[in-house]
Formats: C-alpha cells, sequence, structure tokens
C-alpha cells in the first residue's frame, strides 16, 4: 500500500534490578511491514547457540544499509558483534566479528561487549561522532560502521 514504512525494532532480553527478564517470543531485530500489525524476526542466530543476537543499537547509514550492533543476552552470549544489512530481510545479513574479544576484555563499561553503530560517509578508519554522544570519538571500521573505544584500547589497536 502507497505511503506504508518498514518499521524494525530491535529487542534484547535482560537482568534488572537483579531478575532475568527475557524477550517474547526472542531477541533479536523485529520487522514489520504492516505498520506494526504483525513482526518477523530477521537477524541471524548466533553460532553454536541456536537464538538471534540481543541487539543494543540499530543504525541506517545515507545509502540505506542497516547496522545493527550487540549486546550480550542473558546467557552472556553473541555481544560485540556489528551485523550489517542492505536488504533488512532474513538470510540478507553479514556477521563482522573481528573485535569481539579487544571489546569484551574491556572492564570498564557498564556492559562490557555492548556496541553502539554510527554509520560514516567514508571508510576505513575515520573518526567520527556518534549523534547521542558528541564527545565520543568512534573508530569507522571497514564495514562503515563504528565500535567505541577507550584510548587504552585504541593504543592497543595502534590508532591514535
Amino acid at each position: 500500500m502507497k505511503g506504508q514504512s518498514v518499521i524494525y525494532a530491535g529487542v534484547a532480553s535482560g537482568n534488572y534490578k537483579g531478575s532475568i527478564h527475557y524477550s517474547e517470543p526472542s531477541d533479536g531485530l523485529f520487522r514489520s511491514e504492516d505498520n506494526g500489525q504483525t513482526w518477523q524476526q530477521v537477524l541471524p542466530d548466533i553460532p553454536e547457540y541456536g537464538e538471534p543476537y540481543a541487539v543494543s543499537d540499530i543504525d541506517m547509514g545515507a545509502d540505506g544499509r542497516i547496522y545493527v550492533g550487540t549486546m550480550p543476552n542473558v546467557d552472556i552470549e553473541g555481544g560485540a558483534v556489528i551485523l550489517y544489512s542492505d536488504e533488512g530481510l532474513s538470510g540478507s545479513w553479514w556477521v563482522y566479528d573481528n573485535y569481539v574479544q579487544i571489546i569484551e576484555n574491556n572492564p570498564q563499561y557498564k556492559i562490557p561487549g555492548r556496541v553502539m553503530v554510527a554509520p560514516c560517509p567514508h571508510p576505513i578508519l575515520t573518526l567520527c561522532t556518534h549523534r547521542s554522544l558528541p564527545d565520543t570519538i568512534v573508530i569507522l571500521i571497514i564495514i562503515e560502521a563504528v565500535i567505541y573505544l577507550n584510548q587504552q584500547t585504541r593504543d592497543k589497536l595502534g590508532h591514535q
């Protein structure tokens, strides 16, 4: 129908005030083409876990590519990953997990393994800022999504 848009909703189970709250029917990125009447989960499953990734952030590049940052689910699986898709449909997602260990091994963050994304117009190691954290420097990685790195981690990677 003319004038309708596709809607995406990121879902993540979590621990709130000491109690685990599970998402129903699951974690993931849900897509609706009928103004929210029906939803389909579109992200791939976490390898060897069998459940979708828990979403921590969603953004869209100027070219329409959708980026999703993940966080660990309640079983501490699937965090520190960036997924991206040009179609936003099930089966169309690329998984970028090259920095998982570096991100997860950084204990200073309140939610270790949480990835925020912010598409930038230029590829490979461009510095930019995220719209919700304008004072935070982020580093653009090869797939044109970003991960937040503190100075200690940037030093380990050899970045300024």
